[in-house]
């Protein structure tokens, strides 16, 4: 539960739209994957020789061509059936791809280690991210959607927790732990609940259009689409957003700036 009690005397709109709570998506929103390919690697060195325990012997190349192959399937499951799988969901998977069959307690501590790789190589804050969480959380709840990875919604919540931001979110809200991930409703549900705020009073900053922005306009929120850290041959020209921006400057420009004010 979030110690950060914003005081709003001023009524906040969007697009003269009543705004009291705000909902924060994590990748390339807030946090930016600057280290990806060493987690990768990381991820190969623990599970070849774990293989190897169960007589299956690979090479780096086998071992990387059968987690490029795990990373289509986890991506089919996200995008087609709105669930992302987890680190002992991968574990699970691997083990039958290779048909070995390693006792439940070893797969949940490989499965473990797997998720931990993200302390090893931490995302970093997307520029300008911290200061301007820490300004909206001055006045408006703030609750955080995210779609997990391998690595789950316990390190994410620490990585929060090190850039000093943790305690301005009051509710954390992680596929992995919903079992669902955005756009199915139930995430930005989830939020809303945890807000107390209803979904017509609230606003939803995320990067991806066809799962931030099309989830909470579905839900019936607004959205701020957020082009600040991604490639910019991934930000397609149309959007469903209230509005599409590059910066963090940009966003507590539009909903702190003066001419915001109810």
């Amino acid at each position: 539960m979030s110690t950060n009690t914003p005081t709003t005397r001023i009524q906040r709109t969007l697009n003269g739209r009543y705004i009291d709570a705000l909902t924060i998506d994590f990748w390339a929103t807030i946090g930016r994957d600057a280290q990806v390919t060493e987690r990768r690697q990381l991820r190969r060195d623990l599970l070849k020789p774990w293989f190897a325990e169960y007589g299956v012997e690979l090479n780096d190349d086998e071992v990387y061509d059968l987690l490029q192959k795990h990373a289509a399937a986890w991506r089919d499951s996200w995008l087609k059936k709105q669930y992302t799988p987890t680190a002992r969901d991968a574990v699970d998977w691997l083990c039958g791809e290779l048909k070995i069959n390693p006792p439940e307690a070893e797969r949940d501590t490989m499965a473990q280690r797997i998720d931990d790789t993200l302390k090893d190589f931490p995302p970093v804050p997307v520029g300008g991210a911290i200061e301007a969480i820490r300004k909206l959380g001055e006045e408006f709840p703030l609750a955080l959607i995210c779609d997990t990875g391998l690595s789950g919604g316990r390190n994410i919540a620490g990585m929060l927790e090190t850039w000093g931001i943790r305690d301005l979110f009051t509710t954390l809200v992680f596929s992995d732990a919903v079992g669902v991930s955005k756009p199915h409703p139930k995430m930005f549900h989830t939020a809303s609940e945890g807000l107390g705020v209803p979904r017509n009073r609230l606003v939803h900053i995320g990067d991806r259009e066809d799962t931030d922005i099309k989830g909470a306009k579905s839900f019936g929120m607004a959205a701020i689409r957020f082009d600040g850290a991604r490639l910019e041959a991934q930000c397609g020209p149309c959007s469903m957003a209230d509005n599409v921006v590059d910066t963090w400057e940009e966003i507590v420009d539009i909903l702190l700036g003066n001419d915001n004010d109810g």
